[in-house]
């Protein structure tokens, strides 16, 4: 008798596995801009979808990317209402220190 689901939610996404459900393209091409070099320092990735398309997942698979090769990533599932909060939840996260080394890298 099952005393647990075997099989893995998608309501709740698992911080330490992600399933692609044969979008193996977005994975490819994430991972592509993940370890590529910036050429601006505003260079950014924007993801978008409908209601449980995976935004959430991707965004989990690509902080851990980042934290395998060592480079500085923030997950914030509520940064707050403005860009200051944003900003320091950011430098929160990662820690000044980190973002400060990060910098000698650019």
């Amino acid at each position: 008798m099952l005393k647990t689901n075997p099989f893995i939610s998608a309501k709740v996404p698992r911080r330490d596995f992600v399933f692609w459900a044969d979008r193996e393209d977005i994975k490819q091409k994430l991972l592509e801009f993940l370890k590529s070099k910036r050429k601006q320092w505003s260079e950014v990735l924007l993801i978008k979808g409908a209601y449980g398309s995976g935004k959430t997942h991707a965004l989990i698979f690509a902080h851990m990317a980042c934290k395998q090769s060592n480079a500085p990533s923030a997950l914030l599932f509520n940064p707050g209402p403005s860009f200051m909060d944003l900003t320091r939840r950011v430098i929160d996260v990662i820690g000044f220190d980190e973002i400060l080394l990060a910098c000698n890298y650019v």
